[in-house]
Order: structure tokens, then sequence, then C-alpha cells
């Protein structure tokens, strides 16, 4: 979204509550001054909040009531908590707030495996909005691209041919609604594949048994995920590398299941070979 049409849709939903109030004066003329002055205070406080490209994309709900603005909801990270804080504190009276907010699986609302799929779940549209943005009119060719995603960080893997085009492909992707940092390991012709894992697992016992654990691991979270359990995924894991293979119906089902492997812990890296059926 440009700032032009930023500044549009902010101006429409700030018009649409100012309709709104003249309505209720018009409607009941008796009506106090207290809830008018809630909803300006509703409108201003959530007109910060989706200012900011990063926090418009977080679950936080926002609620007045007789000059005390609650917000509520749920965050990944304790950065993206003080940010939300900073950002309602220079709108209204830090005195005036309570802060509801509760960061990763300390959210009430729902059991652990529920929460954790919500969080995942918006961390794999983030990844694939930063691979749709690279893919589309980008002018930068990446090959065997590779985006994973975490609370608003973004990291991309696979070759580009140019350092121009691997500065302009982590330019591109710090432009998409959300992303707060990118680690961009994108790499040179020539140029052998990164690893997150310092030092993979060898093919002793340990390591044999390592894999088998990481591939019990990897089944279990892909068959306990409701859009991914109907299709016939395969796991590979060697050395701690995860592979997968199999088809999926559409791009999203493709990203969000490396991002559940991702997200896995004492993985040295995820292979994707899914495919969309055609």
């Amino acid at each position: 979204m440009s700032a032009m049409q930023l500044c549009r849709a902010v101006l429409a939903r700030m018009m649409r509550a100012a309709a709104l109030v003249c309505c209720l004066s018009f409607i009941s003329p008796d009506l106090s001054a207290d809830p008018l002055e809630d909803l300006w205070l509703k409108v201003a406080v959530k007109t910060a909040l989706s200012l900011d490209p990063y926090l418009r994309v977080l679950p936080i709900t926002i609620a007045v009531e007789e000059g005390m603005v609650t917000v509520s909801g749920n965050v990944d990270l304790p950065m993206q908590k003080r940010l939300a804080m900073r950002r309602i504190g220079a709108t209204v009276d830090s005195g005036s707030v309570i802060d509801r907010l509760v960061i990763g699986r300390d959210a009430p609302g729902g059991p652990p495996a529920e929460r954790v799929d919500a969080r995942v779940l918006r961390d794999a549209k983030l990844a694939l909005a930063v691979r749709r943005k690279l893919k589309e009119g980008s002018g930068v060719t990446v090959r065997d691209l590779r985006v994973a995603a975490s609370g608003g960080g973004v990291t991309l893997n696979g070759e580009v041919n140019t350092a121009a085009d691997k500065e302009e492909a982590g330019r591109r992707a710090r432009e998409v609604d959300g992303v707060f940092r990118v680690t961009n390991k994108l790499r040179l012709p020539g140029e052998g594949p990164s690893s997150d894992r310092q030092g993979s697992p060898d093919r002793s016992w340990k390591g044999r048994l390592y894999d088998k654990t990481t591939l019990f691991r990897a089944r279990r979270v892909l068959a306990r995920n409701s859009e991914l359990a109907p299709y016939r995924i395969k796991v590979e894991v060697r050395d701690g590398i995860v592979t997968l293979k199999g088809e999926v119906t559409d791009e999203e089902k493709v990203v969000l299941a490396e991002q559940l492997i991702t997200d896995l812990t004492g993985i040295a890296g995820v292979v994707n070979e899914l495919r969309v059926k055609q």
C-alpha cells in the first residue's frame, strides 16, 4: 500500500467515525459527552496503530470506557508490545491506558496448540507476502527462493545473479507490511548455501537417532495442522535437514508447511520440494 493510499484509507476511517458521532448526537441530543469522547479516543488510538506498517497486522483490540483505554490481544515478541504501547502512549495519556497485551503462549483464549497455530499462520502469511513481493514485478530473479518469518523478522535464502540484486531483494522485503527486520542470506553464484546450524549431527547412531526424532516431530506438526493434514506430504530427514515432498492445492499451503517445520527447534534447515497441483 502506497503512502497516498494509506492516507486516503485513514482519512476515510476518520470521516466515517465523524459521521457516526454526528448521527448519535442528532438521534439522541441528551447524549452525554463522555461516550463521544470515548469514541474519539478509540478512533485516535486505532488510527495511530494503523499508521504503523508493523503494528497494523497484529491482532490488537482497543476498547475505551469513561476515558480509560484498554489494550488487549496477543503479540509474539516483547518488542512488539513495547512498540504498540509506545505508539499508544504518544496518542493518549499513559495514565489512562490499561495494558492487557499478552506475549506468545501466555495468551488466553484457547489451548496451546491453537495459539501456536495462530502464530505460525501469521508468520506463514507474512512469508507468503514477501515471496509474492519478490516474484511480482521486482525485476530481481531469485532461484530456489525460501522465506522464513518469525514475529516480524524475515530471513531470505536463495541465489541471485549480482550483489545489487541481493540488496534490492532485501529492500523490497522490508517494504512489506508487518516486516520489522530482514536477514538477507541470499547468495551469489559460486557461493555455497548458508546454514543456520553450527555443525550438523554426524551419521553415528546419535546422528541417526537425532534424525528419527526430528522426522517424528516434523510429521506430527504437519498432521496436527488442519489445513495440511488432508495432504500426503512426504518428510525426509538427513543430518538435521528436513526435506518436504508432495503436492498441495495452492502456494499458501507450500509456505505454511515450510513455516511449520522452520518453527521447530534444533533443525539444520528445510528443503521445500512441495509442488502446487496444476
